[in-house]
């Protein structure tokens, strides 16, 4: 146990929180106590004490995530630090509702790590390529994606049926989308791009013969589609990068925000709920 956790576990246990020994993995213990850690800097630069009773302990961990989210700290380390808390303190389980219920808000809301975006120059040399050595589904499902900053789930289950497109705009209706499903209205996102719109009206039609008017965009599985993701990075020696299938949304988002100057535009096509969030993406 580190120095931070350690201190951690020794007071809470003076206050008479019994600790018992779980065996987990050395990497996995390792990133509990990078947890634990960044949540003891965090007392120590705000001058909080660690509490001695389970219910504050809750609420000053509401108050951490709270404040984690603000200043956009990665949610995974958040995430070690509470499972780190109820690692090395075993007795604190089932008393850290509040803090476990704000964090699921936090994963419902976000992207599990943050991709960084994906530069509109650098996705229209990746489509490109795509296109030249004949990968239709891949260089127009990365068109897709960035153009509409669509999510991941959403661009692997979009069907031909749900895309209306002519030789220079169209519309993709999105039936079941996370932000649709809370407020049950059917949401669509326009193309506007005369590239993106030949290039979705060419494969559409492909598709469509090719299995019918239910056919995926993409053809393959979702586990094959960051297989070619991951050898596209490859190709261009841009893993330093670490470019995830996100980082395109992302990428869109930004594109289009500095196009237009517009955060209320872009909150509107990339279907976010406040400006807050969408300024996580962008």
């Amino acid at each position: 146990m580190l120095g931070a956790a350690g201190k951690a576990a020794r007071r809470l246990a003076r206050a008479g929180i019994k600790l018992r020994r779980v065996i987990v993995t050395a990497a996995t213990e390792k990133k509990y106590n990078a947890g634990v850690l960044l949540f003891y800097i965090w007392l120590a630069q705000y001058g909080l004490a660690l509490p001695d009773c389970y219910v504050d302990l809750d609420l000053i961990l509401c108050d951490f995530i709270q404040h984690s989210w603000e200043e956009g700290e990665v949610r995974g380390y958040v995430g070690n630090a509470l499972s780190g808390v109820s690692h090395f303190l075993p007795d604190v389980r089932g008393h850290l509702k509040s803090a476990w219920r704000l964090y699921g808000a936090w994963q419902r809301m976000e992207l599990p790590a943050r991709a960084p975006p994906m530069p509109e120059a650098v996705l229209f040399g990746v489509a490109g390529h795509c296109v030249r050595k004949g990968a239709y589904a891949m260089g127009v499902c990365l068109l897709v994606f960035f153009h509409c900053f669509i999510r991941t789930g959403e661009l692997l289950a979009l069907t031909v049926d749900q895309i209306v497109v002519t030789a220079s705009e169209g519309v993709i209706s999105l039936p079941n989308t996370k932000s649709g499903q809370r407020t049950g209205a059917l949401e669509a996102v326009s193309i506007t791009s005369d590239v993106v719109a030949v290039w979705l009206g060419f494969w559409t039609k492909v598709r469509r013969k090719q299995a019918g008017n239910f056919a995926k965009l993409w053809p393959g599985t979702a586990a094959e589609f960051r297989r070619l993701f991951k050898a596209l990075m490859q190709h261009f020696h841009l893993e330093e990068w670490e470019f995830q299938p996100y980082s395109l949304r992302r990428g869109g988002a930004t594109a289009f925000f500095r196009e237009t100057g517009s955060m209320e535009r872009t909150l509107a096509r990339g279907r976010w709920g406040t400006s807050r969030v969408a300024r996580i993406y962008i």
